[in-house]
C-alpha cells in the first residue's frame, strides 16, 4: 500500500504516456513520469497557533531544509563581502562574431577562457517579442507541465513551483529546489523556438536557423557526429529555473564538453577555476571540522561550497579564480575542463546548452570510449566529416 504522500500524488502525471525506452530522449521522459509520485509536500510546523498557515512547500523532508545554517550566512556582511568580490572578469565579445573569427582569436585547447557574449537580447541569442518573467514563462510553458528537480526522483508542476517560489520558506532554505529540465525537440519547442546557439559556436552554414542539440548541420559540436541523430550521449541542452540561494556545486562538464549559459531572468554570480587546478584543492572539506551537518552541506549543494570552501581555499588557488556577475541578457561561454559553481543571487530563468568544442577532440573522444564504447565506434567512424 502506498503511504499517505504517495496516494495523494501518485496519480500525478499519470496521464502521460509512458514511452518506451528505445530511445535516450524517450527514456528522459519516461523518467519524469516514473518519479511524478514524489511531489511538493506541504511542510506544517507545529505549534500553538490556531491560525491557518499558507503551506511551505518542499521537496525534501524539513530536516534538511536548515541543515547549515547557509542562507543565513549568505546574507551575512562578511560573506557579502566575499561574493562581491570580482576577479579577472571575463573579457567581452559581440553575439554576431563568426566561427571562423572565434577560432582564430582562440586557435588551442589551451587558449580558450571562460567569456561573455554580449548583445544576446533582441535576436543576437534570445529571439526578440518575448518579456520574460516568471508569469510570462507560465503562460509559454502551461501551468500543468511537469518539470525535472534538480538532484531528485520527482517532479513539479509549472504552477506549483511558482507557488514554492513565492513561498516564506524558500527565504531561508539552505538549499532551494532547483528546476534542470531537459529541452528535448517536439517536447520543448516553445522554449527551444526561442532561442539560438551563439554565432561564435556555431559549425553550420550562415542561411542554417542556428538550433538544434548536436544537429548533424553543426560543425563545431564534435558530438553531432554520434548516432541517434547525434543524441546517443544524450541531449544536453536545458533550462535552468531557480531561485535565490539555489545554483549549480564546484563541477567540471561532463564528457569533456564546453558549454554556454544564456540568462533571461535574474542574475548568477560564476566562480570559475582553471582545468590544471586539482579537485582536492576545490573540496577540501578540513575546514569543516567534525560537524556532520555542515558536510552534508558541502555535499549538496553550491550554497556549502559558498560558506565553507570558497574562503578557506589556498591563497594560489583563489587568486586564480574568475569571480563575476552574470546580468540578464548576457551569455556565458564555459571551455571544457574549467571548474565552476555557479550561485543564483535571485530568482533566475537561463537556457544553457553543451557540445564537444573541436579543440577538445582528444579528451572528448577519450571521454566518450569511457561512456559507451560501442556508441563512440560509431562517432568515430562519423567525425571524420568534422575535424
Amino acid at each position: 500500500m502506498p503511504t499517505t504522500e504517495e496516494a495523494r500524488f501518485e496519480g500525478a502525471g499519470s496521464s502521460i504516456s509512458r514511452p518506451s525506452n528505445s530511445s535516450r530522449s524517450s527514456s528522459l521522459r519516461a523518467s519524469r513520469v516514473l518519479g511524478s509520485f514524489r511531489q511538493l509536500w506541504s511542510d506544517d510546523d507545529d505549534d500553538d497557533d490556531d491560525e491557518p498557515k499558507e503551506p511551505d512547500y518542499v521537496l525534501r523532508p524539513e530536516s534538511t531544509r536548515h541543515v547549515g545554517e547557509l542562507a543565513a550566512a549568505l546574507d551575512s556582511d562578511e560573506m557579502q563581502r566575499i561574493l562581491g568580490n570580482t576577479n579577472q572578469i571575463p573579457d567581452c565579445i559581440s553575439h554576431d562574431v563568426s566561427s571562423a573569427c572565434f577560432q582564430k582569436e582562440y586557435p588551442t585547447d589551451a587558449s580558450l577562457v571562460p567569456l561573455v557574449i554580449e548583445g544576446c537580447e533582441d535576436g543576437g541569442i534570445i529571439r526578440p517579442s518575448t518579456e520574460w518573467t516568471m508569469d510570462s514563462l507560465v503562460d509559454i510553458l502551461g501551468k500543468d507541465r511537469r518539470l525535472e528537480v534538480a538532484k531528485e526522483d520527482a517532479t513539479v508542476s509549472v504552477q506549483e513551483y511558482v507557488n514554492y517560489l513565492n513561498s516564506d520558506g524558500v527565504k531561508t532554505d539552505d538549499d532551494p529546489v532547483l528546476i534542470f529540465e531537459t529541452l528535448i525537440d517536439g517536447e520543448h519547442d516553445c522554449m527551444i523556438d526561442r532561442f539560438s546557439i551563439p554565432s561564435c559556436l556555431w559549425g553550420g552554414s550562415e542561411n542554417e536557423p542556428r538550433t538544434g542539440c548536436h544537429a548533424s548541420v553543426d560543425r563545431s559540436d564534435l558530438l553531432s557526429a554520434a548516432g541517434n541523430d547525434g543524441l546517443a550521449f544524450g541531449t544536453h541542452r536545458w533550462m535552468l529555473i531557480g531561485p535565490k540561494n539555489s545554483g549549480s556545486n564546484i563541477h567540471i562538464d561532463p564528457l569533456a564538453t564546453s558549454a554556454w549559459n544564456t540568462l533571461l531572468i535574474g542574475r548568477k554570480l560564476w566562480i570559475l577555476f582553471p582545468p590544471d587546478i586539482d579537485e582536492s584543492e576545490l573540496k577540501s572539506a578540513t575546514s569543516l571540522g567534525s560537524s556532520e551537518s555542515k558536510e552534508e552541506a558541502l555535499d549538496f549543494c553550491a550554497a556549502g561550497w559558498m560558506v565553507h570552501i570558497l574562503s578557506n581555499l589556498s591563497v594560489d588557488v583563489y587568486s586564480r579564480r574568475v569571480q563575476f556577475v552574470q546580468q540578464k541578457g548576457e551569455t556565458i561561454f564555459v571551455p571544457e575542463g574549467w571548474w565552476h559553481v555557479v550561485l543564483n543571487l535571485e530568482t533566475t530563468l537561463a537556457v544553457t546548452q553543451n557540445f564537444g568544442h573541436l579543440h577538445s577532440y582528444e579528451k572528448v573522444s577519450s571521454a566518450l570510449f569511457e561512456a559507451d564504447y560501442d556508441a563512440a565506434c560509431t562517432w568515430k567512424r562519423n567525425v571524420g566529416t568534422i575535424i
